[in-house]
């Protein structure tokens, strides 16, 4: 492992051996339980990372744009972008192929049921 390699954030896939590392260069993956890391070129710099499920992967950067991965981490696309101070993410792939993300921001809680391209507040009891 590189000198240089202090993550800020891990995120490993609920079944299999890939985990994501932000760090403050780039994000890095690595496919056997975190004994080799490689550093994902073309990706973001991300500051929080989720998986929602096996092979999807959501990513926040630090001004609040998100990306999402549909296979592991190996390729981001950009999606929206969350409004405040991002403080923590967590996401989930639904039955219906349907990706939602949740971030916790300075404002409160924010959801997207349109895989990270708008997010809405959170009402109180829904």
């Amino acid at each position: 492992m590189p000198a240089d390699f202090v993550p800020a954030v891990l995120a490993g896939s609920p079944t299999s051996d890939t985990v994501l590392a932000t760090t403050p260069q780039r994000i890095r993956r690595s496919t056997d339980g975190g004994k080799a890391w490689n550093t994902v070129d073309t990706g973001p710099v991300l500051q929080f990372a989720a998986f929602a499920s096996p092979a999807d992967a959501v990513g926040v950067e630090p001004d609040g744009t998100v990306h999402t991965s549909a296979d592991a981490g190996a390729t981001w696309t950009r999606k929206g972008k969350i409004q405040g101070a991002v403080q923590a993410v967590a996401a989930v792939k639904g039955p219906e192929a349907n990706l939602s993300i949740w971030a916790a921001t300075d404002s409160g809680l924010v959801v997207s049921t349109d895989g990270g391209v708008t997010f809405r507040p959170v009402a109180d009891g829904s």
